[in-house]
């Protein structure tokens, strides 16, 4: 857990939604955390992705990295990435 940051309340085996674009939410992925990377700039959670929420859900068995926190994060009013039900 990275305290502090935006999302970062999330633990790897946690089931997260990541949403693609701001306010649009028929575009996301959700997926399994599988590691946190906070030795990058930003910290990212790995996430295999289970589903893809576009028409050809190219993105399902891939590892796709999420950000903790991003400076749109500031002026969005919008949560980018929500914890759900497995």
């Amino acid at each position: 857990m990275s305290k502090g940051l935006k999302y970062g309340s999330f633990e790897v085996g946690d089931t997260i939604r990541a949403y693609d674009f701001p306010g649009i939410e028929t575009y996301y992925i959700e997926g399994e955390i599988v590691e946190i990377m906070t030795n990058l700039d930003p910290q990212m959670y790995v996430v295999m992705v289970g589903v893809d929420s576009t028409t050809d859900s190219a993105r399902v068995g891939d590892r796709m990295l999420v950000p903790l926190e991003t400076e749109f994060d500031k002026i969005w009013k919008f949560d980018r990435v929500v914890g759900i039900n497995p």
